[in-house]
């Protein structure tokens, strides 16, 4: 994510998709109707089936900004339009015109405009109004921090409460979201207006990054150290050393090269190269490159270069 001076990075989870078994016809049908009642009655920004979901990043050359969000991949050109493709070979709404200054994906996604407008497309829930630094988007719900440093954060039900004062980062997960104060410290809460279920506190200390991935969270400490928790407010594991990003289980070391966190609490290294940003499985090289990934290894791209 391209962040305005000053500014600090949130990434965006990658949310599990869910599935239903039904016949061509009548999936088509009951896709139809869901669509209709979330765009009037959820409000929500409505889905419309792109032409041809595009297969990778072919034909864009230069990268402003890059999010990888559960289905889809956005990238930003140098023209400060947007570019999207399907990680999955499903369809996906074409991302409004732009101009563009940065995005998140997650399910759905949402741009902040050059005019600090926003706006968000492919069932993202519908945005508010007014002036946007930074946005995240997560698995029903979708946080931002204004240009006054306030937080605002909602879903297809309208606002979600949220904690007062001045934000300088935000991450928005499944069912909560955290956030870096503007003293670099952390507060977490519930997206979802109905449930009971308690936040647990986020450790104490200053911090540069915060990410929320599913029921768990990281942040990056003032001194590159990586502290994880669990939503409940328990310790979580850690991958160990210093870093300068994160993005659900991966981060940039302060070498500049990515590792993530693999299942049975062991560490991978998914491509090889030098970093500077990173969301999801795609990162930005420092060669100005786009390099993505999957459970296999690099995963090829277009020549992808970022401005």
């Amino acid at each position: 994510m391209r962040v305005p001076a000053g500014m600090l990075i949130a990434a965006a989870p990658v949310l599990a998709p869910i599935t239903a078994r039904r016949s061509l016809r009548s999936r088509y049908a009951t896709a139809v109707l869901i669509a209709v009642f979330c765009a009037l009655s959820l409000d929500v920004a409505p889905r419309v089936a792109a032409a041809e979901p595009a297969p990778d990043a072919a034909g864009v050359d230069v990268v402003l900004d890059v999010s990888a969000g559960f289905e889809d991949t956005c990238v930003i050109r140098q023209d400060d339009t947007i570019s999207c493709w399907n990680t999955i070979g499903n369809q996906s709404a074409p991302p409004p015109s732009g101009p563009f200054a940065s995005l998140d994906a997650g399910s759905g996604a949402c741009a902040i405009g050059i005019d600090q407008s926003l706006e968000c497309w492919n069932g993202a829930p519908r945005p508010p109004d007014g002036t946007f630094d930074l946005v995240s988007v997560g698995g029903g719900a979708a946080c931002a921090i204004r240009t006054d440093q306030t937080l605002v954060c909602w879903g297809g039900d309208g606002p979600v409460p949220v904690p007062d004062g001045a934000f300088a980062s935000v991450s928005a997960g499944d069912s909560n979201a955290c956030g870096i104060r503007s003293d670099a410290t952390l507060a977490c809460w519930s997206l979802w207006l109905d449930s009971e279920e308690q936040v647990g506190a986020p450790p104490s200390g200053s911090f540069t990054r915060v990410d929320v991935y599913f029921e768990k969270a990281c942040a990056i400490a003032i001194d590159g150290h990586m502290a994880c928790w669990w939503t409940t407010g328990e310790p979580a594991p850690a991958i160990d050393g210093t870093f300068l990003e994160l993005s659900d289980r991966c981060a940039i070391r302060t070498d500049g090269t990515i590792t993530c966190s693999t299942d049975d609490g062991g560490e991978t290294t998914p491509v090889a190269g030098t970093f500077t940003n990173i969301s999801g499985s795609c990162a930005i090289e420092t060669d100005s490159t786009l390099a993505c990934w999957d459970g296999k290894g690099p995963r090829p791209t277009a020549s992808v270069t970022s401005g």
